[in-house]
């Protein structure tokens, strides 16, 4: 640790002298928590003045509430870093001190504001990413860096998680996976059920509703699926018949009618008595007795 010792001169009301010492601190010789500790209940411009390090990064951050913040890093984002968080407004007091993407984060979350850390800078500090993960029920693809026990997720080039072990990403991993396989479950059931709904608009197409005549086997005829029968007249058959193309021709026996008296009339011999021999010319022709 190291300390750069100022000595100033100053006079008591007694005229006596007397020396104070201010501490300088190189701010990246010590952690966010030590840094926040050392630092608490100051504001910016007593900060500053007791930091040797000269900050490359200043910007200003106005939340959802309209509170506005004033954002001090000192060192670049791919490398060791320690990020001071201020109130904008004057004497502008210290809120926050982070020094990795988790810390970065949280102050977004608990202060409403987006600092960025940006992808490209972490890529040139890492190299290629760990991995590609598909969120496909959200519609997400993160990029993941492993930075020693750090997992950092990007998606579009902006960070949008992090975790600082590997058994948190693990289960996240979990929960991806296991949200891709019932999203895919479901889709899959909706795909089934969209198909099975075509074809039965399909079949429902596919119906003649045309008037057609069928032919059982006792002569019935079916229109359009009624049956018509001497007894009954039109009506719902109670047994189905496979249909069957009608006749080329079709006769219905007609029986003689009936005499007026309503009874036939006797019958007449008309030819020679049973058992009478048949003669016949030398012509061929039937001989008459």
């Amino acid at each position: 640790m190291k300390k750069l010792i100022l000595t100033a001169l100053l006079l008591t009301p007694f005229g006596a002298a007397v020396f104070a010492q201010t501490a300088q601190v190189a701010v990246l010789a010590y952690s966010a928590d030590e840094l926040a500790a050392k630092f608490a209940g100051k504001n910016r411009k007593e900060i500053v003045s007791a930091i040797t390090t000269v900050p490359v990064y200043e910007k200003t951050f106005t939340a959802a509430d309209g509170t506005e913040y004033e954002a001090v890093r000192y060192g670049k984002t791919d490398q060791n870093y320690r990020l001071f968080l201020y109130r904008f407004k004057w004497p502008q007091p210290l809120v926050g001190v982070v020094e990795n993407a988790k810390g970065i984060l949280a102050l977004n979350e608990r202060y409403q504001i987006n600092i960025p850390l940006a992808e490209q800078d972490i890529a040139a500090h890492m190299g290629a990413s760990l991995t590609t993960v598909q969120d496909v029920a959200n519609g997400g693809v993160y990029n993941v860096y492993q930075n020693g026990n750090e997992f950092l997720l990007f998606q579009n080039g902006v960070l949008v998680r992090s975790f600082d072990n590997a058994q948190d990403y693990t289960a996240f991993m979990a929960t991806v996976t296991a949200s891709n396989a019932a999203y895919t479950a479901q889709q899959a059931e909706q795909q089934t059920a969209l198909e099975q709904a075509r074809l039965n608009q399909q079949a429902s197409q596919n119906y003649v509703t045309t008037t057609r005549y069928y032919y059982n086997p006792i002569g019935t005829i079916l229109l359009g699926g009624l049956v018509w029968s001497a007894v009954h007249g039109w009506h719902r058959p109670y047994h189905h018949y496979r249909a069957a193309p009608p006749p080329p021709h079709h006769h219905r026996a007609v029986a003689p009618a009936p005499h007026r008296g309503g009874r036939l009339p006797a019958l007449r011999p008309g030819g020679p008595p049973a058992g009478t021999p048949i003669m016949r010319d030398v012509d061929g022709r039937i001989m008459r007795h």
